[in-house]
């Protein structure tokens, strides 16, 4: 996602939020200046419910979870095959 000069559009944030839902973690380009940046990203998650976890100049990294990972435990991550409990 790209936000620009025309800033935090209504258009900008149903694609963010559409984003988010259908993939958790995503990078957003803000193309303003740092003060700028700061309040823009702020906005976004504020609005979206979202979580900045990381950021390199212009681009911020958004994390929200996901319906599926609110609806269902945590599996085990190791390496081999699913087993029934």
């Amino acid at each position: 996602m790209q936000v620009g000069h025309g800033g935090l559009s209504d258009a900008v944030l149903g694609e963010l939020e559409r984003a988010l839902t259908a993939h958790g973690l995503i990078k957003v380009k803000i193309n303003l200046d740092r003060e700028a940046r700061d309040e823009i990203a702020k906005a976004i998650c504020e609005k979206t419910d979202a979580a900045v976890v990381h950021r390199v100049g212009k681009i911020t990294v958004l994390w929200r979870p996901t319906p599926t990972e609110d609806a269902q435990p945590a599996k085990d991550r190791t390496a081999g095959p699913e087993t029934s409990d």
